[in-house]
């Protein structure tokens, strides 16, 4: 396989923080902490009419260590990023996954092997649909109102140690306000995932946003 030059992300929890970077790992965003692993999308080598797959690379040797889910990345691949853990053990690929939908795929290296973790997207969806529930509620709506998607977010945005990453969860739906105009039910939250070091993670805390604390999240590239 030939490796395309890596693409240029938002990627270290140092940079949502608002934290100084080191220039150089600045510069290459798509690199891990420890230079090891870099992110690239790989050209399928005499195939010219399959799209480029996402892949965590060794940049020593240009071999694909891992492929990454590929679902919209060919639409969207400029709208995907790496976040890595500190000690480049465990990393987060954002990717969006469809017109109205970015996601979030985990990794941990494990005896030198990158393996793929349970999404925290059927977690994280459980109390996004009761607080959703709650505002239709709140809004004296049936229950059973059509809702009509307008946007789901599924994505780390930092690492705050090795072990404990922050989850970025939204979704929108517009909702029948009259025979005319709609009004869209929004929920947000923050979920903080623990992992043990075996390739399990559970969510030890949740917190719905404000308005005003979700302005202070910076948007990915397409949301």
């Amino acid at each position: 396989m030939k490796c395309l030059l890596g693409v240029s992300f938002l990627v270290s929890a140092l940079a949502v923080s608002g934290l100084p970077q080191d220039s150089e790992q600045a510069e290459k965003p798509s690199q891990s902490p420890d230079g090891k692993w870099e992110y690239r999308l790989v050209d399928p080598e005499n195939d010219e009419s399959v799209d480029p797959t996402p892949a965590i690379v060794n940049p020593a040797t240009d071999n694909v260590a891992v492929k990454l889910p590929d679902d919209g990345v060919s639409s969207f691949a400029e709208e995907a990023n790496i976040v890595w853990a500190a000690d480049s053990k465990r990393f987060a690929f954002n990717y969006r996954a469809g017109g109205r939908y970015v996601t979030t795929a985990l990794y941990e290296l494990r005896s030198e092997k990158w393996k793929r973790l349970n999404s925290p997207e059927k977690e994280a969806s459980r109390t996004l649909e009761k607080a959703k529930a709650a505002e239709i509620r709140k809004a004296r709506l049936p229950a059973d109102i059509y809702q009509r998607r307008i946007w789901d977010t599924f994505r780390v945005i930092e690492w705050r140690d090795a072990r404990t990453a922050v989850l970025y969860a939204y979704s929108i739906r517009a909702v029948p306000a009259s025979e005319e105009d709609t009004n869209d039910i929004e929920v947000y939250y923050l979920f903080t995932l623990k992992f043990d070091g075996s390739g399990h993670w559970k969510i030890v805390n949740s917190k719905k946003l404000s308005a005003e604390e979700r302005k202070k999240i910076p948007p990915m590239k397409g949301e």
